[in-house]
């Protein structure tokens, strides 16, 4: 099995919010809070997604109030959202995202790449990619496949196919979007809140390698999670 050699390491981490689906048919990502590393908690009060997010319910996360838009000392509580280290599970819930085995990941990187979802509610993590530096690997998951074209006319993705990233910038919604192509057919989007740093490793500098690395849900709603490499082309 494959493992991520290239872990992403990152500075800060965004708080993403997705409104219930009982209330909104329409879901969208929304980035209402940043972590960073010193376990600071900030709500992105002056942020059109924290305004959307408002606008559709949000009310904060469970433990720190709307009231306050700094909490400090923030990442056990976030931890709390993964399984713990000591249970006897744990390698395979690192193997599950591709990670080393225990003892090589902080706190804080574990939870960037892994996203700390529950099913209870709408909350998730990404890292922030804007920092990061290269070489880097990581799980990232497609956006949309299930109203994707291809999918709805009955392609069906398979494990292992190489995957490459195409900037949309004619796309009337978000000018920084990046389609997902297998075989060069349309299968989803990369994650808006991503898809700007997407763009720009999307250089002549830059090799990206991605692979279908897994497929959840059933074939005509599935979640496809590549495996991205991305590397400067001097270090190639």
């Amino acid at each position: 099995m494959k493992r991520i050699q290239h872990i992403v390491d990152p500075e800060r981490l965004l708080l993403v919010w997705k409104p219930p689906l009982e209330t909104h048919e329409s879901r969208s990502n929304l980035a209402v809070g940043s972590i960073d590393k010193d376990g600071t908690l900030l709500y992105l009060t002056e942020a059109d997604d924290y305004q959307k997010a408002i606008e559709q319910g949000f009310t904060g996360y469970p433990a720190f109030s709307l009231e306050r838009m700094r909490h400090d000392n923030v990442l056990p509580t976030f931890l709390r959202r993964l399984p713990p280290r000591q249970r006897s599970d744990f390698q395979d819930f690192l193997a599950y995202y591709r990670l080393p085995p225990e003892g090589t990941l902080s706190d804080f990187a574990l939870l960037a790449n892994t996203g700390g979802r529950l099913p209870r509610d709408g909350f998730s993590v990404i890292p922030d990619l804007s920092q990061v530096k290269l070489p880097c690997e990581l799980l990232l998951e497609v956006v949309g496949a299930r109203h994707a074209p291809a999918i709805q006319e009955g392609y069906r993705p398979v494990v292992g196919s190489a995957a490459r990233f195409q900037a949309e910038p004619s796309n009337a919604h978000d000018p920084n979007a990046v389609q997902v192509l297998l075989e060069d057919r349309r299968v989803g989007y990369v994650n808006r809140l991503q898809a700007k740093v997407l763009n720009r490793w999307l250089n002549p500098e830059t090799v990206i390698d991605a692979r279908v690395d897994r497929i959840n849900g059933t074939e005509e709603r599935p979640v496809i999670y590549l495996l991205i490499k991305v590397v400067s082309r001097e270090s190639c």
